[in-house]
This record gives C-alpha cells, sequence and structure tokens, in this order.
C-alpha cells in the first residue's frame, strides 16, 4: 500500500466501520492505520465514483457489519463493484491529467468527456463539503512547525460558541457529504451517463 500511494500527491480513504459510507481525500505524507480503506488513486473521477449513490448501495448490500454498523470490504465491494467502462483502474492507467479545477485519469478520447463529468461534480461534492465542515468566516488554516505536515484547521477566537453551537447542530443526525437531490452536478451527471449509453 505504502508504494502504491507514494508517488500520488493526495489518495483517497474511507473509514472500513461506519454508519454512513464516506470518503475523504488524505495527502501523501499521511500513512493511514488499519482502521481505512485506502484507493491507491488521486483523480476525482474515482472519488466521484465511490460517492456515487449507486456505490454507496452496493456497499451496503455487498459489504459486512460489525453490530449495526455497515463494513467496507476490498473484497465484497470495491473488486466486485462494476465500474463504468473505460473509467476502471486497469483501464486507465498512468499519471492523471490536471484540468485546473479537478483532475482526471488518462482515459480513451470518447470517455472523455464522461470523465470531466465526474470529476468537476466530484472536486464540486469536495469543495462544498470542505466549505460546510470548515467555514471560512469561522476558521483558519494555521501552518504546521515541521515541513511537510498537513494545515491544521484552528477557530477564529472570536467564533469558538458559534462554532460548537454549530457542531452539536450539523451533526445530530446530518448526512454528511450528501449534496441536494437537484444539486446542479446530479443533473449533469444523469444527463452524462444517458449520452454515455446512447439514450
Amino acid at each position: 500500500m505504502r508504494r502504491s500511494i507514494s508517488s500520488l500527491n493526495r489518495f483517497i480513504v474511507t473509514p472500513e466501520v461506519s454508519k454512513h459510507r464516506v470518503f475523504a481525500w488524505l495527502r501523501a505524507n499521511t500513512i493511514p492505520n488499519k482502521n481505512l480503506i485506502v484507493f491507491a488513486r488521486s483523480d476525482d473521477v474515482m472519488f466521484g465514483i465511490l460517492h456515487s449513490r449507486f456505490h454507496e448501495v452496493w456497499s451496503l448490500r455487498l459489504g459486512t457489519s460489525l453490530e449495526d454498523r455497515p463494513r467496507y470490504t476490498n473484497s465484497t465491494v470495491f473488486e466486485t463493484f462494476p465500474l463504468p467502462p473505460g473509467l476502471a483502474p486497469s483501464q486507465s492507467l498512468g499519471d492523471p491529467l490536471d484540468e485546473g479545477d479537478y483532475v482526471v485519469p488518462p482515459v480513451e478520447e470518447a470517455m472523455l468527456p464522461t470523465a470531466r463529468n465526474i470529476a468537476a461534480c466530484a472536486a464540486r461534492l469536495n469543495a462544498l463539503r470542505e466549505s460546510w465542515l470548515n467555514p471560512k468566516e469561522w476558521v483558519e488554516r494555521v501552518s504546521e512547525i515541521a515541513a511537510d505536515y498537513p494545515e491544521r484547521v484552528v477557530p477564529k477566537k472570536e467564533h469558538v460558541e458559534e462554532i460548537q453551537a454549530e457542531i452539536r447542530n450539523r451533526f445530530s443526525d446530518a448526512r454528511p457529504g450528501t449534496p441536494a437531490r437537484d444539486h446542479p452536478c446530479r443533473a449533469r451527471s444523469r444527463r452524462a451517463r444517458r449520452a454515455a449509453s446512447g439514450q
């Protein structure tokens, strides 16, 4: 695993056991512990596919459970998941392409529009989630003393009480990382899937 992620500037992780299936980016200088499932991919397309409703249902059905919490298992979930044609890891080997706001894997020309749509939606989802979790008006990012460590997110002193109240409200029973059903990226993604399938 370490060898697989050593050449990447970021990679995708998800908790092995979690009430909600959430994926997140970790920087390359982070060593994940045994409770995280690691995906050695740095492109937004894989991030978007893993966050799809289809993959979520697949993981709930084919994964196992620990007590009442779903467990993500690579062998029964990811390895059996039917990735879109042309976007599977074995079909998109090589260095990812940086498109500015998002990163796409090297894919065939015919799959590039679909890959760009998925990547744009995934990057937008991540940006929305980051701004929801860490509003710029309430927090600031502080550099660590040691080189190559990620920045720390710390609350601004004047907003500590507001943040504590907001955390209690937000995380009482909200489902993290889920955009609204009418979000423009969902509609764009549906149109792209219909176009790719020839409907």
